[in-house]
């Protein structure tokens, strides 16, 4: 992986790029067997996804970026398999994701397979966000088709998250991004949505482990701490001082509320963390009147926004976020374009399952079935 100042991923692939995810339901929704109340459509968008972008052998393959892997995609759709209740599907990319990408020491992923040459792993850092999603995903799977492998391999992988990926950082509790290339001498560098709530407040409850609250609280507060800008927004990247837990945008990597803090509000609605204090800021951002379409990003140095509008990945997230914070959808600007692409495919489709596992209902997401009749032709 490499240094975030550095840019894990050029501009335009970092917007069609995988949200490393994360993605959780309270214990009282993880009930084995139910379906989530998901209609034919819903299962149909899924088989539609599926066969998109699963290969016959489990690999996740983005269009755009055909000749890598990340374990970002892997642990997403893990957890879609498991939310569409589709043991087959999530039984190959499993075994894909362990033949591939379970090759170092500890029980985390490497981050980046690349196929050429015969497949190999050409990094073999991690990605937190990625390997939070995988234990999750693997501890929702033992709940729904009773497996003890499956649970001890969720626990095992949540075990060297705390181990290795977590530090006490000026007074607050940190989530590194990844086992290497973070901690600097006078500061560490952080992620903002790679805090996975929901995932963390289940490891809480599943282990009886007060810690991965406590993990959790941090991050909330993270978030208080991290607003910059007009709207009051978090950045993609931010780093902690050593000495006393302040947090900054990060120089050149960190100056905007953009394709990873998108993230930010998800989650948190996800987990049911959805107080005003938190969710306002960026429901605010998205239904000012100001905007003529839906920014995909605001720089939080100089409060411009994207010269073109979000993709409808986002504009899900923003339709969620607007809902949970008591306004209406419609309070947003007019629609942009169609989905264009594995980023906003993949993201829909986490933001529909954040909706039901929330209480908030697909309407949150989609305030009218023509949408979800776009997205369906082009998963199609």
């Amino acid at each position: 992986m490499r240094q975030p100042d550095q840019g894990r991923r050029s501009e335009p692939a970092f917007r069609r790029s995988l949200l490393s995810a994360t993605l959780c339901a309270t214990p009282l929704l993880m009930r084995a067997g139910t379906s989530w109340g998901m209609g034919s459509a819903g299962q149909a968008t899924w088989r539609s996804f599926k066969s998109r972008f699963v290969s016959p052998d489990g690999r996740i393959i983005d269009p755009a970026t055909p000749g890598f892997t990340h374990s970002e995609g892997q642990a997403w759709a893990l957890l879609l398999a498991e939310h569409h209740d589709d043991r087959e599907a999530f039984g190959r990319i499993l075994a894909w994701t362990r033949q591939r990408l379970a090759v170092r020491p500890d029980r985390l992923l490497a981050w980046r397979y690349r196929t050429d040459g015969g497949g190999v792993v050409d990094d073999p850092n991690n990605a937190t966000d990625a390997d939070l999603c995988f234990a999750w995903a693997l501890l929702r799977a033992s709940r729904r088709w009773p497996s003890a492998g499956l649970q001890g391999a969720a626990v095992a992988v949540a075990n060297d998250i705390r181990r290795l990926l977590v530090r006490s950082i000026g007074g607050r509790l940190v989530l590194l991004p990844g086992a290497r290339g973070f901690e600097h001498d006078r500061f560490v560098v952080a992620n903002p949505s790679y805090y996975v709530f929901a995932a963390l407040d289940d490891f809480a409850a599943a282990l009886e482990d007060d810690g991965w609250r406590r993990l959790a609280d941090n991050g909330e507060r993270l978030l208080h701490d991290a607003r910059f800008g007009r709207w009051s927004l978090t950045p993609d990247w931010v780093r902690v001082a050593r000495q006393d837990g302040r947090v900054s945008m990060l120089p050149s990597r960190g100056e905007r509320f953009s394709y990873d803090a998108v993230r930010v509000p998800l989650y948190l609605t996800w987990s049911r963390r959805s107080a005003p204090s938190l969710l306002d800021p960026y429901a605010s951002f998205w239904t000012d009147r100001a905007h003529a379409y839906l920014p995909a990003w605001s720089n939080l140095t100089d409060d411009g926004v994207s010269p073109y509008s979000a993709g409808p990945g986002i504009r899900a997230i923003a339709s969620l976020t607007v809902a949970a914070a008591g306004k209406s959808p419609a309070d947003l600007p007019p629609p942009g374009g169609e989905p264009d692409n594995f980023y906003h495919a993949a993201l829909a489709l986490l933001t529909q399952m954040a909706a039901r596992e929330s209480g908030l209902g697909p309407a949150a997401v989609s305030s009218s079935a023509a949408r979800v009749d776009r997205l369906q032709r082009f998963l199609g």
